[in-house]
């Protein structure tokens, strides 16, 4: 009974110390100084900033006079209780990537249309939070003072203090809810005690406080930068899809990141991982915006051509896909020192394997039409009735053209790229999700009903490459499938008895083509495996050193 009467006490003195800091500084201090309370109310960050650091002084000279009196050894200091120990590269280069995670998790939830409408005071909080008259110093207050004064108190004094008299869990959650109660709004209280649950985590696994302080201070300055550069506004012209599922992509990554923080090994290849992942979809969206503005403001200008540029307007993709693929290769060549050609793996599949695959595209392609036909999903979803008509309005000449091309880079893009450098980290299911995710959002910004056509098409193609380690399984899968496309929509069958039989028969195909297909699929040596060859040796060779040097 005693340790948790001395527990209580001292939780008693660091909150009392904390509530009559702030309510004498705000409430007596600032008023007396108008120029002062002026200054603060124009940088609030720092207001808040002020109240944290004179109540870590005022704890720091109570542990002293403390450890002044009893003279037996047996009071704490705050600077070892808070462990201030090293970290090894490789975990301040995935804390940094779980500070971002946290702030764009933060900003797309804080731009929901809905939780701004329940929550009118989360915004209002942030907008006032945010509030700099002085770059400088308020980005000093957020990233530097704040957060080390704030980690220092909430992981370095009390969830010491409560780990050593209450079990881990109850330890996670108590720190939690007090962390959450100094918080000044309820819709940021919510925010705060998820955080805290992470934080504790980290801390707890590294063995040292520059972690979380190191986390908090790259959420904190993603979110003010953001703000200050009008970011903030650009994430709310998003549409709730966009930001739901720019949500959850980040609730993945923080939740693996501290994952892989926990598990104690591997973080390099984390890192690198999230850093290709990154490079990539850079480049898409560098190379993406130049050639729209050159398909818009300049081809589509020229008026000799311009008839002939609208009705097959999918030429605008194949200028795209040969300036990106040639990006592409230049960019694996100058840092990965390979071959593009050779990490997409263009190595042959048997005939039998090809027509099968082809087949299977073609039931794919009946199945999606057949199913779109139908009445009630076509009204419900026109946004894809939209995408067909885009993808097939060329002449056919141009149409194969297209198809061609943009197949070999959807594939080398999503498959080799983006699910290779996935599975170097994750294992198949998670990697053909995120192959997904990331699909649907660069091509169909997130649209929900869209983002699930893609997941499904994701699933197959990635399968493909899968059990055939090479390419040319998705390639020809997905070109048959859009081909496909072409020709029924030019048939034109209306929904009836025929369509329904149709989308009964492709979907008894689709089945049995892919069973077929799992049960005798040709295990190659391909890039692919390769890779996962080559990361679990790196893995192996990591696990010691990565180990060693960990904080924790």
């Amino acid at each position: 009974m005693k340790k948790y009467v001395q527990l209580f006490g001292n939780l008693l003195v660091y909150f009392g110390v904390y509530t009559a800091v702030s309510l004498i500084h705000n409430l007596v201090i600032v008023p007396m100084f108008p120029a002062y309370n002026d200054i603060l109310w124009r940088n609030v960050p720092v207001w808040i900033t002020i109240n944290f650091a004179i109540t870590a002084a005022l704890l720091l000279g109570f542990i002293g006079i403390k450890k002044a009196v009893r003279k037996d050894g047996r009071t704490d200091n705050v600077i070892a209780m808070s462990r201030f120990a090293n970290l090894s590269r490789e975990n301040w280069i995935a804390l940094t990537i779980l500070g971002l995670a946290i702030g764009i998790f933060y900003l797309s939830i804080l731009k929901l249309s809905f939780v701004a409408s329940a929550f009118p005071g989360f915004e209002e909080y942030v907008t006032l939070f945010m509030r700099s008259d002085s770059f400088v110093l308020t980005f000093l207050a957020l990233v530097v003072i704040g957060p080390l004064f704030e980690e220092v108190l909430f992981r370095g004094v009390i969830f010491n203090l409560l780990r050593r008299t209450l079990p881990i869990w109850a330890t996670f959650l108590a720190q939690a809810v007090l962390y959450a109660y100094a918080q000044p709004n309820p819709s940021v209280q919510a925010i705060a005690f998820f955080l805290a649950i992470i934080y504790s985590f980290v801390y707890l696994r590294t063995g040292s406080i520059w972690s979380t302080i190191w986390v908090s201070a790259v959420m904190n300055a993603f979110i003010f930068t953001t703000k200050q550069f009008g970011l903030h506004e650009v994430f709310g012209d998003f549409r709730d899809a966009t930001l739901f599922f720019s949500a959850l992509l980040s609730l993945f990554f923080m939740v693996y990141t501290v994952y892989v923080i926990w598990r104690g090994h591997g973080a390099m290849r984390y890192n690198v991982m999230v850093g290709n992942l990154v490079l990539w979809v850079f480049l898409y969206f560098i190379i993406y915006i130049p050639s729209l503005l050159l398909w818009n403001n300049q081809l589509l200008s020229i008026k000799s051509i311009e008839p002939f540029l609208r009705e097959n307007n999918v030429l605008g993709f194949v200028i795209y896909d040969l300036i990106a693929l040639a990006v592409y290769y230049i960019v694996m060549r100058a840092l990965h020192k390979e071959s593009l050609i050779k990490v997409s793996n263009f190595s042959a599949i048997s005939v039998k394997s090809g027509v099968l695959i082809g087949l299977l595209g073609i039931a794919m392609g009946v199945w999606v039409q057949s199913f779109f036909k139908i009445p009630y999903i076509a009204e419900a979803f026109p946004q894809f009735e939209g995408l067909f008509s885009y993808l097939t309005t060329a002449t056919f000449v141009i149409l194969v053209i297209f198809l061609l091309i943009h197949s070999v880079y959807k594939e080398v893009f999503f498959r080799a790229l983006v699910y290779n450098v996935l599975r170097t980290e994750m294992n198949m299911t998670l990697s053909i999700l995120m192959c997904g995710v990331i699909y649907g959002g660069l091509f169909f910004n997130w649209d929900i009903p869209m983002t699930v056509y893609a997941l499904a098409g994701a699933l197959i193609f990635s399968a493909m490459f899968e059990w055939y380690r090479s390419i040319w399984a998705p390639i020809i899968n997905e070109f048959l499938l859009f081909f496909t496309y072409y020709w029924f929509r030019k048939l034109d069958i209306p929904y009836g008895t025929l369509l329904i039989v149709l989308l009964v028969v492709s979907s008894v195909a689709i089945i049995g083509l892919v069973a077929y297909l799992y049960r005798h699929r040709e295990r190659g040596t391909g890039a692919s495996t390769d890779e996962a060859k080559k990361s679990r040796g790196r893995a192996a060779e990591q696990k010691a050193a990565v180990s060693m040097e960990m904080g924790g």
